[in-house]
């Protein structure tokens, strides 16, 4: 799955982008630029997915697509797909469907939450219901412990019972899963007298590496908080573990301040000066704002007209290189009118990747 995952950046990203811009993708980094390339690029299900990604291992995994021929350099810190690697992304897409099922963009601040407390709770009410109080705890997260102990006060007077039904729940969704890849979340859980897996010995043990091993936690984890929270009537028990606190949107500090500035109607300018930052940083914030919620009303930064001035001069040029696309307008079209337009545009259905 990795390898995939990794194959597909490189393809959507080809040789625009350095690999560096993929690595902090998968780390979600919480940059401007590692926004706008993961909706640019049709990468935003990707975005946080590794977070324990290192660089040393990012470079490793590079080598080894080298070595089998996969891709090929276009410079100091470029690649693309060789023809050999897009035959064998081909090949993979009807073999891995959970790629499909991860949500990066959405869902990376909110994953590791859910899983920690539905692990921890697994543990302990299993231990509970079997009178057994003293065991060690899967995770020392002070604010999931914390959590656990306020959620067993509400469940304890019927903690059988919801047990049962939550059981049933995760039953339920992991029929949904590849045999092997329910197996694998499975093993991860620790229960009365049963230890789950680390990551290491769940990669030693389907004989895969240690990315792939949490790729398929991670997938799971995102399919399970999709389909709870579509569907919250049908699995009541799963969806009280979604840490609905911090649903928000995915801006950075900086940017969601500046939002809270736009929204009193203060201009660019005066958002400028009242925060001491450049014009530039602020029309940074704005394309990332559009990037996030794309239904933000841009009339003050482009006319109608405008817009479709660059949308018809990038469909007719088919790049993402900003400077190509200026280079074919007017002058009074700006870099900063172009960006909200490529932000607004692969927001849209008809630039989506997942609809090719």
């Amino acid at each position: 799955m990795y390898q995939t995952i990794l194959l597909t950046c490189i393809d959507r990203i080809d040789d625009e982008k350095s690999f560096s811009s993929i690595f902090h993708l998968l780390k979600g980094k919480r940059s401007a630029q590692t926004i706008q390339d993961a909706k640019t690029y049709g990468l935003s299900p990707f975005f946080g997915i590794l977070k324990s990604l290192t660089k040393n291992q990012f470079l490793k995994s590079l080598q080894k697509l080298h070595q089998d021929e996969y891709i090929e350099w276009k410079g100091e810190e470029a690649v693309s797909l060789t023809s050999r690697g897009k035959s064998y992304l081909r090949g993979r897409k009807n073999q891995e469907p959970e790629v499909a099922w991860f949500d990066g963009f959405h869902l990376h601040h909110i994953a590791p939450h859910f899983r920690l407390r539905l692990l921890l709770w697994i543990q302990t009410a299993s231990n509970l219901l079997k009178n057994h109080s003293h065991f060690i705890p899967v995770n020392d997260h002070r604010e999931v412990a914390n959590w656990i102990k306020t959620f067993y006060q509400k469940k304890k007077k019927h903690l059988d019972t919801h047990f049962t039904s939550l059981y049933e729940e995760l039953h339920q969704l992991l029929k949904l899963h590849q045999p092997f890849h329910a197996d694998i979340f499975v093993a991860t859980l620790t229960g009365f007298r049963k230890i789950g897996l680390s990551k290491q010995q769940i990669a030693e043990k389907w004989n895969f590496t240690i990315e792939d091993a949490e790729l398929y936690l991670q997938s799971s984890i995102h399919f399970i908080l999709n389909k709870v929270h579509q569907n919250q009537t049908e699995f009541p028990n799963l969806s009280e573990f979604i840490p609905h606190e911090i649903m928000q949107l995915p801006l950075t500090a900086s940017a969601g301040k500046t939002l809270q500035w736009l929204k009193q109607g203060y201009t660019i300018e005066q958002i400028s000066r009242r925060r001491n930052l450049k014009v530039n940083t602020i029309q940074d914030h704005i394309v990332e704002i559009i990037h996030v919620d794309p239904s933000y009303p841009v009339d003050s930064f482009v006319s109608p007209e405008e817009e479709q001035i660059i949308r018809n001069k990038i469909s007719e040029l088919n790049t993402k290189r900003l400077k190509l696309i200026k280079e074919q307008l007017p002058e009074s079209i700006s870099y900063f009118m172009i960006r909200i337009v490529m932000a607004k545009l692969y927001q849209s259905r008809e630039y989506a990747y997942a609809q090719k």
